[in-house]
C-alpha cells in the first residue's frame, strides 16, 4: 500500500496508560494468551489480589485454562504463589506474586531468559558487505 506511513494506530496518552518491559511481550516461552494475561495482571493495582474466579468472570477461560496459564507464567519465572499459613503451621491459601521481569524459579540455575555469552569471533563480520 504506497504511501502508508503507520501501520500501529495508538490511543492518545490519556491518565490511564501502562508501560511494560518489552521482554515480557516478546519471551517466546510464553504462550499468546499466557502473555495476555501477563500484560492484564501488570496492568492492575500494586496491592491488587489475583483471584482466580475474577480472572474466569474477566476473560474467556475457565478455572483449569487460568491455572494452565498461570503455570506457564510460574515456570518462566513471571508469577509465584506464596502460601499462607495459620498459627499451627498448616498451610491456609496464599496469593500470587506477578513479575514484570521474570525471577528465576531455581535461583542457583542459569536464568533462561538471558541468552548465554557468545564468542565475537564466532559471529561473522558482515562490516565488508555495506
Amino acid at each position: 500500500m504506497p504511501g502508508v506511513s503507520k501501520t500501529i494506530i495508538r490511543a492518545p496518552k490519556r491518565y490511564r496508560y501502562l508501560i511494560i518491559d518489552q521482554k515480557a511481550i516478546e519471551d517466546t516461552r510464553l504462550s499468546w494468551a499466557a502473555r495476555g494475561l501477563l500484560c492484564y495482571l501488570l496492568s492492575r493495582p500494586d496491592d491488587w489480589k489475583v483471584l482466580i474466579k475474577d480472572l474466569q468472570r474477566r476473560g474467556d477461560l475457565g478455572r483449569d485454562g487460568i491455572y494452565a496459564l498461570l503455570g506457564q507464567l510460574r515456570i518462566a519465572g513471571y508469577v509465584r504463589y506464596q502460601k499462607s499459613r495459620d498459627e499451627q503451621g498448616r498451610i491456609r491459601g496464599g496469593c500470587y506474586i506477578v513479575r514484570e521481569i521474570p525471577d528465576s524459579p531455581h535461583p542457583d540455575w542459569p536464568d533462561p531468559a538471558q541468552p548465554y555469552p557468545v564468542k565475537p569471533e564466532a559471529l561473522p563480520n558482515t562490516d565488508n558487505y555495506l
